[in-house]
């Protein structure tokens, strides 16, 4: 018979989905811990220990930001080292989520038009020196990213498929392509060993040809 685990710590906390967690001991073992006992042991134990405490303070204002850009000489980028969204740098301040880069460029070069976006010239998306943002149009950033005359790849797809569309008006190719690929679905091993027989008899015929043992 199996071990039965307790459905309540020590403390008389259920155990339950949301208040489970799994702690890895010194010995490597994985032991379940009530993930509220959890939470008071580690908040008495960095109330004893301040010194100790992870990560860093939230930042209040722009003059915190300083500490957490890299200054990267060989390109002048300025790296941000903190937290990332697609990215791009990202910060909460008063409450707020706030692009870093615009942080940057408001502070150091002015406010930013309104409906105007920042490009990076130095295509580099955690570079916050504004010497390297430019204020641009939604268009213009557009075009910096896909230049006129090179279609997007998207733009290439919907070609080709108005291109079948005038070869094929009434889709009867689209069906022969449907069902071929449903063929393959079906078995594709025997499939790819049919085509591979196939292939051999063109060949074993092409041979017999050029040698001249078929008139």
């Amino acid at each position: 018979m199996g071990k039965v685990l307790a459905t309540h710590c020590k403390n008389g906390h259920q155990y339950s989905v949301e208040n489970t967690c799994w702690v890895r001991r010194r010995s490597g073992a994985k032991t379940r811990v009530c993930r509220m006992c959890n939470n008071l042991r580690v908040a008495r134990y960095f109330q004893r220990h301040p010194k100790k405490k992870k990560g860093k303070p939230e930042p209040q204002q722009f003059s915190d930001l300083w500490d957490r850009i890299f200054k990267f000489e060989q390109t002048g980028c300025w790296l941000w080292q903190a937290s990332l969204s697609q990215g791009y740098g990202q910060v909460t301040i008063g409450g707020k989520n706030r692009r870093v880069q615009r942080l940057f460029y408001e502070n150091l070069c002015g406010p930013i038009p309104e409906g105007m976006e920042l490009h990076h010239l130095c295509d580099n998306r955690n570079c916050v020196n504004p010497a390297h943002l430019l204020a641009v149009s939604s268009k213009e950033h557009h075009q910096f990213h896909y230049p006129p005359g090179l279609a997007t790849q998207s733009a290439r797809v919907a070609a080709r498929a108005r291109e079948r569309r005038k070869r094929d008006p009434e889709g009867v190719r689209a069906l022969e392509r449907a069902k071929y690929a449903r063929r393959i679905a079906r078995d594709p091993e025997g499939f790819r060993a049919k085509c591979r027989a196939k292939a051999a008899r063109r060949r074993h015929r092409k041979w017999n040809r050029d040698w001249g043992f078929v008139s």
